[in-house]
C-alpha cells in the first residue's frame, strides 16, 4: 500500500510548484496511455505495427496477465515469508515485464530495471538457472542486429521484435519453473515447506 500512497502523495504535492501542471493530464498522461507503431515493444505496439488482428492482440495481453497472475500467486503464497528477498526480487521482475508487454508504451532501455531479478540468479533457488531465460535476457539486453536482407521476412521479425519475445520468454520461463515446482511439491506431499527444490532444502537447513 505505501509503495502506491507514497508517490501520488509526492506527485498530488509537487503538483503547485510546477509552472503548468495541467500539461501533465493533457499532454503527457495521453502520449503514455495511447500507442504508437514506432520504437514500441509492447504487444499492442508491434501487433499495431505488423497489421496483427484486434482479437490476436487482446489474446495476448489477457494470455500474458494470466501468466503474470500465476506466478505471482506462487512467489506471494510460497516465498513471501519464508524468503522475502527472493520473492521481492522476482515479484518486481515478473510486475515489469507484464506492464512493458501488456501495456501500451515499452521500449528497450526500460529492461535496464531488471537487474534486481537478473541477480537473482546468484541465489540457489533462482528461476532463471536455465538456459531458456538467459536466451530471451539476450533478446532484450544485446544490440545484435538481425536485418537479414537476404530473407528480409525473417530478418525484419526478429530485428523488431527480439525485445518483445526476450520479455515474453523470460515472464513464461519464470512462471514454468515456478509451477513445476509447485507439481513437483505438491506430488511429494510438501507444499507446507514450500515449492523449492527437494534438493535445496537439506542444503540450507545445513547453513543455518
Amino acid at each position: 500500500m505505501a509503495a502506491v500512497v507514497v508517490p501520488v502523495v509526492v506527485n498530488v504535492a509537487a503538483l503547485p510548484l510546477v509552472s503548468d501542471p495541467m500539461s501533465f493530464f493533457t499532454r503527457t498522461l495521453p502520449y503514455i496511455l495511447g500507442t504508437r507503431d514506432y520504437f514500441n515493444s509492447s504487444i499492442l505496439g508491434n501487433g499495431v505495427y505488423f497489421g496483427l488482428p484486434t482479437w490476436l492482440i487482446l489474446f495476448l495481453r489477457i494470455l500474458f496477465t494470466a501468466i503474470t497472475f500465476g506466478a505471482l500467486w506462487l512467489l506471494y503464497r510460497y516465498y513471501r515469508t519464508g524468503d522475502p528477498l527472493f520473492w521481492f526480487t522476482t515479484s518486481s521482475g515478473v510486475l515489469l515485464l507484464w506492464s512493458w508487454l501488456v501495456m501500451s508504451l515499452a521500449q528497450g532501455y526500460y529492461s535496464m530495471m531488471l537487474f534486481p531479478f537478473l541477480m537473482t540468479v546468484v541465489l540457489p533457488n533462482s528461476v532463471i538457472r536455465n538456459w531458456p531465460a538467459w536466451l530471451g535476457v539476450y533478446g532484450f539486453m544485446t544490440l545484435d542486429r538481425w536485418l537479414l536482407f537476404n530473407w528480409m521476412r525473417w530478418g525484419r521479425a526478429l530485428e523488431y521484435l527480439k525485445i518483445t519475445y526476450g520479455w515474453s520468454l523470460l515472464l513464461i520461463v519464470t512462471f514454468t519453473v515456478l509451477y513445476f515446482r509447485y507439481l513437483d511439491a505438491k506430488a511429494d506431499n510438501r507444499l507446507d515447506g514450500g515449492i523449492d527444490p527437494a534438493w535445496l532444502t537439506p542444503e540450507r537447513e545445513g547453513q543455518r
